[in-house]
């Protein structure tokens, strides 16, 4: 009962909580009881969520409860999409993604919580998501949309361009070249040139040219 003092707990309290299943036989314990306490939950709710994902926070807890989410109703990975939603919900930003609301369609896509709202923060779903992700382009997916690329074609240009990335890619694409063209031409340029051409895409006159 010591221990369970130091933490701010009556002897009373101490034994509720590890009667509801948050004592130490449980790995639990008066620190993470004292967490759970002070997000407002009851010993017996404490219990329950931990009981279904031992690894589940007290804010990620809030977060489910403020959607309606139960520790009977939770499914692995809600955790992760409750929070992101609940994080805009109370900075009263908009979701435009429907994270949330099509979690299952996120699930299904292979895609969890943090990079569903990644993607949902930028209007984009699940289905335009995986391919994105087929690029290998998930962290500068947006860079690439706002050059009026779309994930196809911006897969090409990033095998071709590497870290110059979009703008390098809109340039070219601005004096008609395609990537298939420009791979084409900087296949005939020594190291020299090929970061000369992506350097000074304006400076090419002559596509057929193996001169910059």
């Amino acid at each position: 009962m010591a221990m369970w003092a130091r933490y701010g707990f009556t002897p009373e309290e101490s034994s509720q909580w590890q009667a509801a299943g948050m004592g130490y036989a449980a790995h639990r314990g008066p620190m993470s009881a004292r967490e759970w306490k002070r997000a407002g939950f009851e010993p017996e709710e404490a219990a329950a969520w931990l009981d279904a994902n031992r690894m589940i926070h007290p804010r990620q807890a809030t977060a489910m409860a403020h959607f309606g989410v139960t520790p009977a109703t939770y499914q692995d990975g809600d955790e992760r999409f409750a929070l992101a939603e609940y994080d805009r919900t109370m900075t009263r930003e908009m979701d435009p993604g429907g994270v949330w609301e099509r979690r299952a369609d996120w699930r299904a896509a292979g895609f969890d919580g943090d990079k569903a709202s990644w993607f949902a923060d930028y209007g984009v779903g699940p289905t335009e998501a995986t391919k994105w992700r087929a690029v290998d382009l998930v962290h500068t997916f947006q860079e690439w949309r706002q050059q009026r690329f779309g994930p196809t074609e911006s897969g090409s240009w990033a095998k071709l361009v590497g870290m110059r990335g979009s703008i390098t890619a809109r340039d070219l694409r601005d004096l008609g070249w395609t990537p298939e063209v420009a791979a084409e031409h900087m296949a005939g340029l020594d190291d020299h040139g090929r970061q000369a051409f992506l350097e000074r895409p304006f400076h090419v006159r002559d596509r057929d040219s193996s001169r910059v």
